[in-house]
């Protein structure tokens, strides 16, 4: 129940985040023609999850594979960075994860601020 709730009233405040987000996006095509490849970027997942079934294509779990290699190699890259030792790599359709000897901040993060594509 307290989640219901607390769904309700931040509902608005997500409307709000997706208006401003839209409202940027929109805006960018005009700012700059370097600005085009982080559009496609963009996009490029977004029309991949609506057009390809993800699970069950071949195409799909090899975009996806590709997806969760790159995530887990930017991992271990900012670990290597960091000093850390990487013992192994795992990634696949289904997930991925590293085995490495000490975690940072910056390692965890790296998927969100490491361009790689």
């Amino acid at each position: 129940m307290i989640r219901l709730l607390l769904g309700i009233a931040l509902a608005p405040l997500a409307v709000i985040v997706f208006a401003a987000s839209l409202r940027c996006l929109w805006s960018l095509p005009g700012a700059s023609p370097s600005v085009y490849p982080f559009l496609g970027g963009f996009a490029l997942p977004v029309a991949a999850r609506l057009v390809l079934n993800m699970r069950s294509s071949w195409l799909g779990r090899l975009v996806t594979g590709f997806y969760v290699l790159t995530h887990e190699m930017t991992h271990a890259i900012a670990t290597w960075m960091g000093g850390g030792k990487v013992y192994g790599i795992k990634a696949g359709a289904h997930g991925g994860s590293v085995d490495v000897s000490h975690v940072s901040t910056f390692a965890v993060l790296a998927p969100y601020c490491v361009p790689l594509p």
